[in-house]
């Protein structure tokens, strides 16, 4: 049998709940859901650094954060590093990257032969501080994690949505041009898209489809519960604390289901294109996101807490007869095993030096010999509890149902995700915890020192900012066109139904 081809679909952002296969009451996906009784659904699948440039690194890598070396979204990790495109293009695949993977530096390949759209952001280096103001225009304070982004959202238009359209077309065409040439080589594509990311901007069409349905919020800091420490001092910090006005969370949440939808059209066309190629018998199809939105749970949103919302994604992985498609599992598993994954399915050699590992045993029904357990890492760059201190490293581990999150000097968290799955009942002074939080603490500790960590986003802090001032002098020379001839529309409309 011949090599399988592999296109992996990765949005920005995605709450791994906000599709309708997953179901969720509202959102609409007919095509995630179309792949879904395809394939196999993670229903526990995690991100190895809830914030987009670290995890994507890692993802790439089959590495963790804390060996790859990228801990914010200005990180480059080292060219020498191989990902797993490097592996399937020296196997004798065509690799293509069509859109957004926030590689950082002048290398944006990392092993892919082809690229055929540049990334979202008009510079591909550490960044000046406009580097998306022709993007976004009056949106370019909205990507980040402060109030603003919750401020400013509704039904409209972004250079987000456009960029999209973009991907898709770039896509598509692969998929055309791939008919006019003759190649027994088989391919490795990944298909990367910026929504649903913030700014929480939709088309109206989108938009007032959730917005008529929605109840309002009626948010109050008693219906938060016990909150842990450091998360009230990231409200303070993010502008979110007190609450935002109730309509003002309605909107966020309307203009994000609005901005999935649209993130499932393009999903869509792809499928599309695939079943239209007349290789899909011998296709691979993944869906996934770098990380997800914590869409105010907690008191939160946006992402880098290790809240459900925020450290899930969604995972669904389709085989050709699949022989479990249409199926879900709930083993752990981390994006940092997908290359491993993939590279198995394909028959492969493993990347030397990895730690993600082959889940293969999952998607064949043998689950009994899969680990069942994942890490994830976050180093906060604003500080601890107060915004003088230096980050605060912070480490997830996940096995079975049970999560323990470890901050450094500050009490721990512990979750049994199976009983209570929006996590509202912290077990971290449950004496009958107690033996289970040591041993989870110990499996922390093991491979991760807090201290070095520390120490090292402080090193990185100082050298990135040597960087950013010298490239504000000095900007190098793009290593690939941006994708726009003019600046794409950035607008949000008024409220006009009830």
């Amino acid at each position: 049998m011949s090599k399988p081809n592999i296109v992996l679909i990765m949005s920005d952002q995605h709450h791994k709940r906000a599709m309708s296969s997953a179901g969720h009451p509202y959102v609409k996906t007919p095509a995630m859901d179309r792949l879904a009784s395809k394939g196999l659904s993670f229903r526990q699948a995690f991100c190895s650094y809830p914030l987009c440039g670290p995890s994507r690194a890692s993802f790439m890598t089959s590495q963790h954060p804390h060996e790859t070396g990228v801990v914010t979204n200005h990180g480059e990790f080292r060219t020498d590093t191989p990902t797993f495109a490097h592996q399937f293009l020296a196997s004798g695949y065509e690799t293509v990257l069509s859109g957004r993977m926030h590689f950082v530096g002048i290398d944006q390949r990392h092993g892919f032969e082809r690229r055929l759209i540049s990334d979202v952001s008009p510079t591909a280096f550490h960044a000046t501080r406009g580097r998306l103001n022709t993007v976004l225009g009056d949106l370019r304070d909205t990507p980040g994690m402060s109030k603003a982004g919750v401020g400013k959202s509704g039904p409209g238009r972004s250079g987000y949505l456009s960029y999209d359209e973009h991907v898709t077309k770039a896509t598509l065409q692969f998929f055309e041009d791939r008919k006019t040439y003759p190649t027994d080589k088989p391919y490795m594509m990944v298909v990367g898209y910026v929504m649903p990311h913030c700014p929480f901007v939709a088309e109206p069409k989108d938009f007032y489809q959730y917005w008529d349905q929605l109840p309002t919020p009626q948010p109050s800091e008693e219906s938060l519960g016990e909150q842990h420490p450091f998360h009230i001092e990231q409200r303070r910090h993010w502008g979110v604390n007190p609450l935002p006005e109730a309509q003002a969370q309605k909107r966020v949440e309307a203009s994000y289901y609005g901005m999935v939808n649209h993130l499932d059209r393009q999903v869509d066309a792809v499928l599309q294109a695939i079943e239209a190629s007349g290789e899909a018998d011998n296709t691979i199809i993944v869906y996934t996101s770098d990380h997800g939105e914590q869409l105010g749970a907690h008191g939160l949103w946006w992402k880098s807490t290790f809240y459900e919302g925020s450290v899930g994604v969604p995972l669904i992985i389709s085989r050709p007869n699949d022989p479990r498609a249409g199926q879900q599992t709930q083993s752990n598993v981390s994006l940092m095993d997908l290359g491993p994954t993939l590279l198995d399915l394909a028959g492969l050699d493993p990347l030397p030096g990895a730690s993600g590992q082959s889940f293969r045993s999952v998607l064949d029904s043998q689950e009994e010999d899969w680990c069942d357990e994942v890490f994830s890492e976050l180093s906060n760059p604003r500080g601890g509890p107060k915004a003088s201190e230096p980050g605060l490293p912070q480490r997830m581990f996940k096995q079975g149902p049970w999560k323990y999150v470890y901050y450094h000097d500050m009490r721990p968290q512990l979750f049994n995700t199976a009983e209570d799955p929006h996590e509202e009942k912290d077990l971290w002074n449950d004496p009958a915890q107690a033996d289970r939080i040591q041993a989870m603490q110990d499996r922390v500790l093991e491979d991760w020192d807090p201290l070095k960590e520390r120490e090292r986003h402080q090193v990185i802090d100082q050298q990135l900012a040597i960087i950013a001032k010298a490239t504000r002098i000095a900007p190098p020379p793009e290593p690939d066109p941006v994708w726009f001839d003019s600046p794409p529309e950035n607008y949000i409309d008024p409220i006009t139904q009830a």
